[in-house]
């Protein structure tokens, strides 16, 4: 009973496979800022933290930036202003997408990003329908791979710039991928990230286990 929509193989292979042209938008500028700084207990540390060690010692981008000297443009929010130096915001070149985050620089595989922050959200208010939009909504599993809860990171003045690295459409696009560590959601550049290029985030195989994924990003030679 609803409207239906039509559209030509042409719009349907450039909204799979197509791109729009990306435009660096110009926000700030960066300091220099030394990396002792431990982003999960917000210490300042002259090491590794003793607490969070692996996560320090991987630690190369986080949103812990110096502030910026340049006045941003008026129209955009407050926490979208201080970005880490490693990226930037662009257009995205996804279709129907406005804003998107691009390397400033090359980002090296292997680099952390995060952790995502947003609102946690117990199983049963999403599983209610409560959430209508899950674009920017993370499962959080325990060890037993059970379902904890969710970070929803819909509310833009309750999450971070992060919420701007968009989904990857295919394998061909993606260069990161999620993980969890502890309770957090982490980003982590699953090849080497050219500088200019659009940060496209999606699943691993193996989270397909814990999520139920349908879809697998198998090798590209094995098509």
């Amino acid at each position: 009973g609803g409207p239906r929509f039509r559209c030509s193989a042409e719009e349907l292979d450039y909204y799979l496979y197509g791109q729009q042209r990306m435009e660096i938008i110009p926000l700030n500028q960066h300091t220099s800022d030394p990396n002792n700084r431990c982003d999960m207990c917000a210490d300042n540390r002259n090491g590794e933290c003793p607490m969070h060690g692996p996560l320090h010692s991987l630690r190369r981008l986080v949103g812990t930036s110096s502030t910026a000297a340049a006045a941003p443009p008026p129209e955009l929010p407050e926490w979208l202003r201080d970005l880490p130096r490693e990226v930037c915001l662009c257009t995205s070149t996804v279709p129907g997408l406005a804003y998107g985050i691009c390397a400033a620089q090359r980002i090296q595989q292997g680099t952390w990003i995060g952790p995502f922050q947003g609102v946690l959200l117990p199983p049963e208010k999403v599983q209610a329908g409560a959430v209508r939009n899950t674009q920017h909504l993370w499962e959080i599993y325990d060890q037993d791979g059970t379902l904890q809860h969710f970070i929803d990171g819909g509310e833009p003045s309750k999450s971070s710039w992060m919420r701007y690295i968009r989904c990857a459409r295919h394998c061909g696009e993606q260069n990161l991928t999620v993980v969890q560590y502890r309770s957090n959601i982490f980003y982590r550049a699953c090849i080497d990230i050219p500088r200019g290029t659009e940060l496209l985030v999606w699943y691993n195989d193996s989270y397909t286990s814990f999520f139920g994924i349908p879809l697998q990003c198998i090798a590209q030679d094995e098509n």
